[in-house]
């Protein structure tokens, strides 16, 4: 398992790397996750989506392989539109919840992981936690913390007319939320669209560990 201080050396190469494809954002309206009709059903008919255990995707050292607890939403937008991306390779029916409602139950940001799937697109997971919770804690002793303002990968701040907006970075790194809290699913649908249909390219099946030959996103 990577130390903290192993993880602020990948930190740092994720900075890099973001500054040498250009800082590039758009603003963001929502937080999304995509899984299949059946997942949201049952999520639906229990008004609760329940978190799980992160899987081994990504570096297989980062600390919240399979110890935090959490649920995957994609924040990056299509690059023609700045809508969410209009297909996925997760499921067929996406969930949207507003950020600003998201971003007020777990405000307190970590960054956990950065890396590359066979030197394709380059991610970063970023961990959400409520404070004080007991995943706040675990990410407070394993992970760098991100300041919500400041941090070039997703960031929450006030635009000149003292409105919060949310930006993404938008340079063809993929960045990922970890939310570490349930979603209840009648004040997600209260803050956000009713389920839709989205077009499921192909299909990801288990983990995908991170390409260990990128000189960008090992250490």
């Amino acid at each position: 398992m990577h130390s903290k201080e192993q993880l602020f050396l990948l930190q740092n190469k994720a900075l890099t790397y973001a500054k040498r494809k250009g800082r590039k954002y758009r603003k963001i309206k929502w937080f999304y996750r995509d899984k299949s009709l059946e997942y949201m059903t049952e999520a639906v008919e229990a008004d609760n989506m329940a978190v799980y255990a992160k899987d081994e995707n990504g570096d297989p050292q980062s600390p919240i392989n399979g110890r935090l607890h959490g649920l995957h939403f994609q924040v990056n937008v299509y690059f023609r539109s700045g809508k969410p991306m209009p297909f996925s390779v997760f499921g067929d029916t996406r969930l949207h919840i507003d950020a600003d409602h998201l971003w007020s139950l777990c405000p307190n940001l970590y960054f956990a992981d950065f890396y590359c799937l066979q030197k394709q697109i380059h991610h970063v997971t970023i961990v959400m936690t409520r404070p004080r919770s007991k995943a706040d804690r675990f990410c407070t002793k394993h992970l760098p913390p991100l300041d919500a303002e400041k941090n070039p990968f997703l960031r929450r701040r006030l635009d000149v007319n003292g409105k919060t907006c949310f930006k993404v970075l938008n340079n063809g790194i993929w960045v990922e939320a970890f939310f570490t809290e349930d979603v209840n699913m009648a004040l997600a649908v209260a803050h956000g669209k009713e389920l839709e249909s989205v077009n499921q390219r192909g299909r990801r099946k288990g983990p995908r560990p991170k390409d260990t030959s990128c000189p960008h996103c090992n250490i």
